[in-house]
């Protein structure tokens, strides 16, 4: 750009058609070098240069410090889309590693463009694949082509080449008055493949004997390239390691880090300049001009093309979409973000007690953050820490469900994260981004353009690939910086309840998004909750301690006095005191000791009530163990219940666990396999758990611990072990088998079949879908649990055979002819499996059926 343009007040946004990544801070130097005009204020937080060049108006980003790979090119691809939503076309430019072969007398300074051929669509990943038997590599998937506008423009530049009008050695000459993009007195030398760099910062000391001989070029002229780019998450630094993949991609000219990122995001045209042989010898020294020299050929290239042909791009048939299937593109996103049971553990909270929680709205603390009130020394954080079971989630339910009744104005959304979820996004950060964008989505209209324009390539015929993190957290940053004066309220519970390392990235992100509204002057508030421990360290916010507020003991006050039986008088207000005393702030310690109690009272022993107070243990994890250890005659069953809550596949519903535990108890002949009717099925859970599951209110309706803090109890803190003792040695293993067993129960309580497996299914395949589908719901309503016994038990016992519980009597039974149980599985796991090509004859071996299930300790 000439030292004499002003620079111009820049256009708005939907403006700029051209979208130019860069992934170095030399090349994004030598990218806005070569602009026609630099537009004031062109610096958007540091984040992108716009300018002109021709016709065209481009957009620069270049990745953060630091930063490389193919997520860091997603993520910013991603975050320019948003942010310059009419983007059309793409250039990846800057430098790259050459690989020199018989076919591309490549040399240092030569400019590669990537370009459809062969299989390839002018990129390739080689890293992104599959490990296969014998550990070989298998790559999988493909990449988008470049568009055809950019391709017609490579081959106007080829003709203008041939016909003397080729103008890269003005745009080079630009450079010439900036001495850091000389390249004066740097030798060009190929070493052989084998032959690797023996230290320092230059090759001095290199053996030059080892160079391979290549004849000098007689002319100075900028030599371009074209062919397929190798991209990949790892600096390519070994000459045979090149050479090998690149016979293996069938020819490439050039290995990067960046480009397989970009190309299903938007529709680009990758352009390298060589800087290295992408071997042992690297050095930065050619960067600069291997930048300047891509960079030439990327201006070069946008003067051949008509911003009109950008402009109308949409209308000659390339990304053409009218407005009625734009609209089934965003559904299909829409409904991709969202997930069963994305609200089921705030589903799954009581309200709270009468007139409780309301403390936290007079918490300076919580006003300076509801209110806004000096921002820039919290940035919008509020961190509500407490010990477990203090209640943390009922007071994030009561603050979410009072913003939304009070703060109509604003958008509140929430996530509350459930460690007792069968499925992982349940508790995890990208599960959180889904539901989080899914919420924002529907309650801003406004951002439906924006969202469907940057990911229309996720979606191919109504299918949309798998979401990103990266992906997400790109949507959240322009959603944060497109606010303008609407205000963002987010909560976000149980922290603790995720992975560690990714509850930390994901709080680092939060605090990126805080800081972001901060220089946006933007209105972002995040409220979050967690235990003490792990403990994470934010640089700004305000924090409470919910057990070390008045108003949280008094809300434990408020609820003892209602629910704790007893006259008024002296000694019922002493058990009062004495019991919130002993709580420490705990809720749930309270919720458990309060029916202990009550009972002495409905028994005539009121007396007994202190003395009994005084002998329950203060902690939750010895207050477990000894409701766990009351009524040593049903132990047993209480053990089962909790095995099966630990460790099924998948929870399981009130009546599948009836039958579950009913199958492990006692003699094929001491339960009926008969539905309980009333609330029988409740009772008896309730009963053998002691209290501490519950069913869920989120449907399907399944069985769950009251609380994580009983699932930290029995696995973590060995609490299954201290109740039962035999199980000191391989709880998970003896748990598993019991498993499996319950599921041989009850299996074996079927009847054989009427007509052997193979007419059976014979008569079935002339049958149709609607009779097998009716046949299959015939058997659940019947047998509630018969389709889980089916489908797991070999599982459960595979999973004991790998903790060191030996399944070979567990086996044979099904290896012996006469009592043909393999026979009566296959039947029923016939009418239980859906595609019919997936089912098995009557003489599957048991060998292959497990062996097909990956079941390897069976095996």
């Amino acid at each position: 750009m000439s030292a004499s343009l002003k620079k111009r007040q820049h256009p708005p946004a939907e403006d700029f058609t051209v979208g130019w990544i860069c992934a170095l801070p030399v090349e994004y130097a030598a990218a806005a070098h070569l602009l026609d005009d630099e537009f004031e204020g062109s610096k958007d937080n540091s984040t992108y240069t716009i300018g002109r060049i021709g016709e065209h108006n481009v957009v620069i980003a270049c990745f953060p410090a630091g930063q490389i790979g193919t997520n860091v090119a997603a993520v910013v691809a991603t975050q320019m889309k948003l942010k310059f939503p009419s983007v059309q076309i793409g250039l990846m430019v800057g430098v790259g590693g050459g690989v020199p072969s018989a076919d591309f007398d490549i040399r240092l300074g030569d400019v590669v463009v990537s370009k459809p051929f062969s299989t390839h669509g002018g990129v390739v990943q080689y890293d992104f694949g599959k490990t296969q038997a014998k550990g070989q590599f298998k790559r999988t998937g493909s990449l988008n082509k470049p568009p055809a506008i950019l391709l017609n423009a490579i081959t106007t530049l080829q003709s203008n080449r041939y016909r003397g009008r080729c103008n890269l050695s003005t745009h080079l000459s630009a450079f010439d008055r900036l001495p850091d993009f000389s390249h004066e007195n740097e030798p060009d030398i190929l070493f052989e493949p084998s032959y690797n760099h023996v230290g320092g910062n230059t090759c001095e000391n290199c053996d030059r004997r080892r160079s391979v001989k290549r004849h000098p070029r007689r002319s100075k002229e900028l030599v371009v390239h074209h062919g397929t780019i190798a991209s990949g998450n790892q600096i390519m630094r070994d000459g045979l390691t090149r050479d090998r993949l690149s016979s293996d991609l069938g020819g490439v000219v050039c290995f990067e880090m960046e480009a397989a990122g970009l190309m299903d995001i938007l529709p680009s045209i990758v352009i390298r300049g060589i800087c290295d042989y992408a071997d042992s010898h690297k050095n930065k020294r050619w960067q600069p001009l291997a930048a300047a020299a891509a960079t030439a050929y990327a201006k070069e290239l946008l003067l051949v093309i008509p911003a009109a042909a950008i402009t109308m791009r949409c209308s000659l048939g390339e990304k053409f979409m009218v407005e009625q299937e734009k609209q089934q593109v965003y559904k299909a996103l829409l409904e991709s973000l969202s997930f069963k049971r994305k609200d089921a553990r705030l589903m799954n909270i009581s309200p709270a007690h009468r007139k409780t929680c309301l403390w936290l709205f007079e918490q300076t603390e919580f006003n300076d953050w509801h209110n806004r009130s000096n921002t820039i020394e919290h940035h919008g954080f509020l961190w509500i820490k407490g010990k477990p079971g203090s209640g943390k989630s009922t007071i994030m339910k009561t603050a979410y469900d009072r913003a939304r009744k009070k703060q109509r104005h604003e958008t509140i959304v929430a996530y509350f994260f459930n460690a007792r979820a069968p499925d992982l996004l349940e508790k995890s950060s990208l599960g959180m981004y889904r539901s989080l964008a899914h919420q924002l989505l529907t309650a801003l209209p406004y951002l439906e353009h924006s969202f469907t324009e940057s990911f229309l390539v996720k979606e191919r015929h109504g299918e949309v690939d798998e979401w990103t993190v990266q992906e997400l957290q790109g949507f959240l940053i322009q959603v944060v910086e497109g606010l303008g004066k609407h205000a963002l309220t987010i909560f976000i519970d149980a922290l603790d309840e995720g992975q560690e390392d990714d509850v930390r990235q994901m709080v680092a992100f939060l605090e990126e998004l805080g800081q972001i509204s901060i220089d946006n002057d933007t209105s972002l508030s995040i409220c979050i909750s967690s235990r003490h421990y792990p403990h994470i360290s934010i640089k700004k916010g305000l924090s409470l301690t919910v057990e070390s507020q008045p108003g949280h003991d008094c809300d434990i006050s408020a609820y003892v006095k209602s629910q704790l039986t007893g006259d008024e008088g002296s000694p019922t207000k002493e058990l009062r005191d004495n019991l919130c005393r002993k709580a420490s702030g705990v809720f749930l310690w309270v919720v458990l000791v309060i029916p202990i109690l009550n009972k002495l009272y409905d028994q005539g022993q009121e007396n007994a009530m202190n003395q009994r107070l005084d002998e329950i243990p203060e902690r939750l994890d010895d207050l477990f163990a000894e409701i766990l250890a009351r009524d040593a005659e049903n132990k047993d069953k209480s053990i089962l219940l909790l095995q099966w809550t630990l460790f099924a596949k998948r929870p399981l519903s009130p009546t599948e666990l009836y039958f579950a535990v009913k199958a492990g108890s006692g003699s094929l002949q001491e339960w009926s396999l008969e539905i309980p009717e009333g609330g029988t099925i409740q009772r008896y859970i309730l009963n053998c758990s002691k209290g501490l599951t519950e069913v869920s209110r989120s449907e399907p309706s399944t069985v769950q611990f009251i609380h994580e803090t009983v699932r930290d109890f029995l696995l973590q803190r060995n609490g299954l072990a201290k109740v039962q003792p035999d199980l000191s040695e391989t709880i998970a293993g003896s748990s598993q088998d019991q498993l499996a067993s319950c599921c041989f129960q009850y299996l074996s309580r079927m009847e054989d079949p009427a007509q052997p497996v193979l007419s059976n299914s014979r008569k079935r395949k002339r049958a149709g879908k609607s009779e097998d589908k009716r046949l299959r719901e015939s058997k659940s309503t019947q047998f509630p649990f018969l389709e889980y016994a089916i489908i797991h038990m070999f599982s459960h016992a595979d999973a004991a055979e790998g903790s060191g519980v030996s399944q070979k009597a567990f086996l044979r039974r099904f290896l012996q002819v006469q009592t043909k149980l393999l026979e009566k599985w296959i039947y029923f796991r016939n009418i239980f499996q859906r595609h019919r090509v997936r089912q098995y004859t009557a003489g599957a071996k048991l060998l292959y059926i497990v062996a097909e299930h990956n079941l390897s300790n069976l095996v």
